[in-house]
């Protein structure tokens, strides 16, 4: 497989913190990679980097061997990278096939932007809410439309943030098996995710940061049984639990 995604040696700070500290790695297409770490790791910081909602500064962002670093999140989003939050942010007094329509926009006129929302909430189980209002949805459907919004804009690679994130064991299996189809219809991943079961269901490989650093990759059960990972962000009670 090709590399979808080069970052080499990637550097951002807040205020002297060193956010992300000399990170590089390689996404290959069609790949779903797990990004894992501690709370304050720079998971998130490193994800808004590739999207362009912060400026790197210093390193080099590849997307197709193309350079693009420092591009902004429109720009980024017209090349393919899709992103989504922790916090929904749905349009809340738009209906889920309005704000769905939207996001579709970037590349089709309205017509087709039309019939290609409706494909894609049918895709994402979202048909029989299409006419609700976001402001009434709960949090597993939001999450979800915030899934069929990133998938609108034609990704060549989507991110998700937190995506299983105060599901419940039913709606877990049904966020796996969505991502899972995604990645089927050729779409690399990226997820950020606290919820190991998920990160071992879906990831074909694991990428640890861990106070802004990169700390290992891999497979997932060579990574998450490193001594290193169970010391930083696991703990002693998952060793003995996969041991």
């Amino acid at each position: 497989m090709a590399n979808l995604l080069q970052v080499k040696g990637l550097y951002k700070s807040f205020g002297g913190i060193k956010a992300i500290n000399n990170v590089s790695l390689n996404v290959q297409e069609g790949e779903i990679v797990g990004l894992i770490g501690p709370n304050g790791s720079g998971k998130s910081t490193f994800v808004n980097l590739i999207c362009g909602l912060y400026h790197p500064d210093a390193g080099q962002v590849l997307l197709k061997g193309d350079e693009v670093t420092g591009l902004d999140a429109p720009t980024m989003a017209s090349k393919g990278v899709a992103r989504t939050f922790q916090a929904s942010r749905p349009f809340l007094n738009l209906t889920v096939m309005e704000n769905v329509i939207i996001a579709a926009l970037l590349h089709e006129p309205l017509l087709q932007a039309e019939k290609k929302a409706m494909e894609i909430i049918k895709f994402t189980g979202l048909d029989k809410y299409k006419n609700i209002k976001c402001a009434s949805l709960p949090v597993e459907i939001r999450k979800r439309l915030d899934i069929s919004r990133a998938l609108a804009i034609n990704p060549c690679l989507i991110m998700l943030d937190e995506a299983m994130a105060g599901l419940n064991p039913k709606e877990m299996e049904e966020g796996i098996e969505l991502v899972r189809r995604i990645n089927q219809e050729g779409i690399t991943v990226i997820f950020i995710e606290h919820v190991i079961k998920a990160v071992m269901a879906l990831s074909h490989r694991i990428i640890v940061l861990n106070q802004g650093e990169l700390l290992i990759e891999g497979d997932p059960q060579t990574v998450i049984n490193d001594e290193k990972v169970i010391k930083a962000y696991l703990g002693d009670g998952f060793a003995h639990v996969t041991n």
